[in-house]
């Protein structure tokens, strides 16, 4: 009888993490509107304050001309793309973990937004989404006809 050979597996819980992870981001953004993923997230943020929401999104290492935000049947888009690092010659890359290629995020819009005064700021690869909420109308009373 001929011993069984096994493989020994570099151990990589952070390569485990990671797979479920994406797997996890694909399954709730299928659920979520039909909009896929296209390479990676960017780190978001969302506050209320009485008068505002806020989004703030993290994009390291890039630009206003490489972000899109806009606005589009009651949701706040943001998409675009981070190129990744030119490589040198003669240089190897021993250990990877930033995210690069295109992005998209979609966020439903509360029906208090006034998506006529939305802004956008990018100050040291941090965008701040100003989302002011409209005035609130005051109740009335409908009279109901009849006897």
């Amino acid at each position: 009888m001929s011993p069984l050979l096994t493989r020994r597996r570099t151990f990589a819980p952070w390569r485990e993490f990671e797979d479920l992870e994406n797997r996890l981001l694909r399954l709730t953004e299928d659920f979520g509107n039909g909009e896929t993923i296209a390479g990676w997230r960017p780190a978001v943020d969302l506050t209320e304050s009485d008068e505002e929401f806020r989004l703030t999104a993290e994009f390291p290492g890039m630009s206003v001309d490489d972000i899109d935000v806009e606005v589009e049947e009651g949701d706040l888009i943001l998409r675009g793309k981070k190129e990744m690092a030119e490589e040198k010659e003669g240089e190897d890359y021993h250990v990877t973990e930033r995210s690069y290629g295109e992005f998209y995020r979609r966020f439903s819009l509360p029906s208090s937004v006034d998506a006529e005064k939305i802004e956008a700021e990018m100050k040291d690869g941090v965008l701040k989404v100003r989302m002011p909420k409209s005035e609130k109308e005051a109740g009335r009373k409908i009279e109901i006809s009849g006897s």
